[in-house]
């Protein structure tokens, strides 16, 4: 996509936009047409809910999260910023609602209180906040494609979220439909975390959606039997497990083809849960284990969008931090040159299997808690919906490019969709015309770029 851009540039006359330089400046550009269209909707959303001092308060809490990271060691204190912008902007809007002051002086105290707070962070220990400029103030002529892309996306969710306020703002800026939102998407993203590394070290997993079917499965026959409920989940997790061992076995023993073996493996234990719980709904669980999605929550915020902020940002750590599974970008760049180095590609295949069978049964086994059920449809084509959510936050099926913040922006459009058909009462059907509609799309995109970069 970048080389389509930096063609139309190069039929600008200006000495900068001559062809096979100053790409930087091409960058900067493009960056400032997705910014400022951006910036223009967010600013219009706030001054319309009466906060237009709340974009100041914003920048002041960056700050802190900034300090924050810088002091727990972060090497790229950016990712502490945005935890603690998300953090900020949930508090104050949890203070304004429960009490009777303006916005503006709950702004203001909130404001303050970080601003005090990052000074007193980033001088301890006679430190200078200074530091801290580059990353506040920003360089819009070092900008990289990866991130501009990141922009898009955060543009696209935007304007989906415009339409949405606009032309249904009663039914969709409700607490419930937003809890609705989140519930929707964190099985997705439960699932999609971990599989997103795998997508960058250039394989993929069509089993998910089987697996988290028939794992659930499992678990509540074990409860229907009066088993204890821990000991039902950890069987159901270990069911999972071994679909991972075995759709690794086949990849890296059998040299099958990733897309191939998973594939087989998700009509194999698509039919075996089938068959365990005879085409039928498992329902008649215990209070406890219904509890643990229906009644349990932290600070009103529901047990599974909880477990999926914490796998994502597990993930996100994981793969930013860790040479183990950073090894991905450079195994799904050359496979070849990966083991060459010593990097032990098997090893690395089998743990990530596992992993993403262990979550996929995580959110099979969540999702019957919460429905206080498990039906025959449990699963039934998540794996498309993600592996396309995937794709649309960034992930290339020819490996080494990807991160988990693409990841949740993209399920999290997914999710916006998917709820504004509901809103508007469109034919389910048609979700399924659009997610293998955008599936197509982000696979010929993929495609094309890998051509161009060969």
């Amino acid at each position: 996509m970048m080389e389509l851009w930096y063609a139309l540039v190069d039929l600008l006359p200006f000495e900068w936009a001559q062809p096979g330089s100053m790409y930087f400046m091409k960058n900067a550009l493009l960056a400032v047409l997705v910014i400022s269209p951006l910036f223009g909707i967010l600013s219009t959303m706030v001054v319309h809910s009466r906060m237009s001092f709340f974009s100041d308060a914003l920048g002041h809490s960056a700050f802190t999260g900034m300090a924050i990271g810088a002091l727990c060691g972060f090497s790229e204190p950016t990712w502490a910023a945005v935890l603690f912008s998300l953090v900020f902007a949930l508090l104050f809007n949890f203070v304004r609602r429960r009490t009777r002051l303006a916005s503006d002086t709950v702004i203001s105290v909130f404001s303050s209180t970080a601003v005090a707070l990052g000074i007193f962070i980033s001088t301890l220990g006679s430190r200078s906040f200074t530091k801290f400029n580059s990353l506040l103030i920003g360089d819009i002529l070092s900008v990289e494609p990866g991130k501009i892309g990141l922009l898009a996306l955060i543009l696209l969710l935007v304007l989906v979220l415009g339409v949405f306020m606009a032309l249904n703002s009663r039914q969709f800026l409700t607490t419930a439909n937003f809890k609705t939102i989140g519930n929707y998407m964190a099985n997705d993203m439960i699932i999609g975390a971990f599989l997103t590394i795998s997508l960058i070290v250039g394989n993929t997993d069509f089993s998910v959606g089987s697996n988290m079917g028939c794992s659930a499965f499992v678990c509540g026959l074990l409860l229907n039997a009066g088993l204890p409920v821990w000991v039902c989940i950890l069987v159901g997790l270990c069911v999972g497990v071994a679909i991972g061992a075995l759709n690794a076995f086949c990849i890296v023993q059998l040299k099958v083809v990733p897309m191939i073996a998973t594939m087989g493996t998700w009509m194999a234990f698509k039919g075996a849960g089938l068959m365990i719980i005879n085409s039928s709904t498992l329902s008649n669980f215990p209070a406890s284990f219904k509890a643990i999605v229906q009644d349990w929550n932290l600070f009103g915020v529901s047990t599974l969008i909880v477990v999926m902020l914490i796998v994502a940002v597990v993930a996100a750590l994981l793969l930013k931090y860790v040479s183990f599974f950073h090894q991905a970008y450079f195994i799904g760049s050359n496979p070849e040159s990966a083991r060459l180095s010593g990097i032990n590609v098997t090893k690395f295949v089998y743990v990530l299997y596992m992993i993403i069978g262990f979550f996929a049964a995580l959110a099979g086994i969540l999702a019957t808690s919460r429905y206080g059920s498990a039906p025959a449809s449990l699963g039934q084509g998540v794996e498309f919906r993600v592996i396309s959510a995937l794709l649309i936050g960034g992930v290339s099926l020819s490996g080494g490019e990807g991160s988990i913040l693409g990841t949740f922006l993209g399920i999290l459009l997914m999710a916006l969709i998917s709820n504004a058909l509901t809103l508007f009462a469109i034919d389910s059907n048609l979700q399924n015309v659009l997610i293998g509609s955008v599936m197509v799309i982000s696979v010929a995109i993929d495609e094309a770029n890998r051509r161009r970069q060969k």
